[in-house]
């Protein structure tokens, strides 16, 4: 039974195979089998190769909770790009109680993981619009400010657009025309609310 604890030690292990499909199946794996199989995820984070810590980060997020989600964190100074990259992702899985960590990212993380942070936080859904708010209106940096905004659109909503509406006076083009095209789809979408008339 795959889903029986004694499976979590050779499924740790099929993380290292060479084969990606393997290693992607197994994590999903030891994410169904849940908290049992967390203890040692985590101290695979530590010891593993670049291969084991991004199969244990895809299992953390789907497994979540408080310990799931602190491990996540400590990635995001993993020397490996790919795992910083699968942490950031798994957080999205995580939900709603990722968010403060996820806000921590796009403040302190480098463009790539802040990037990441905000196509996580546009899977959490309208939880995450305060978050993604602040990205769009304090980010230095153009591709996270488009990230807010493509993830702003994904979300919808009235308080989605009345943030969108705003980032119409952004200082990047790309930014401003993301903004206007996502305000069409959630006029489409949520009959006009909150959005305004839109002219090029």
């Amino acid at each position: 039974d795959i889903a029986d604890p004694a499976a979590i030690p050779p499924l740790v292990a099929a993380l290292n195979d060479e084969d990606t499909y393997v290693r992607s199946r197994a994590a999903l794996a030891l994410a169904a089998i849940g908290k049992p199989a967390e203890e040692m995820l985590i101290a695979t984070l530590s010891t593993g190769c670049e291969r084991v810590r991004w199969g244990a980060a895809l299992a953390l997020g789907r497994i979540g909770g408080d310990d799931a989600i602190s491990a996540l964190i400590g990635l995001f100074s993993d020397p490996d790009d790919d795992v910083r990259r699968r942490a950031v992702s798994a957080l999205g899985d995580a939900g709603e109680a990722a968010i403060p960590a996820l806000l921590e990212a796009i403040q302190t993380g480098g463009p790539y993981v802040r990037e990441g942070v905000t196509a996580a936080l546009s899977r959490i859904g309208r939880p995450a619009i305060s978050a993604l708010a602040s990205a769009l209106c304090t980010d230095n940096d153009p591709r996270v400010r488009l990230g807010a905004t493509l993830a702003l659109g994904r979300i919808g909503g009235p308080a989605a657009a009345d943030i969108l509406i705003e980032a119409l006076e952004d200082e990047d083009e790309d930014v401003r025309r993301t903004a206007k095209e996502a305000l069409r789809g959630i006029r489409r979408h949520n009959s006009g609310e909150g959005a305004p008339e839109l002219h090029d």
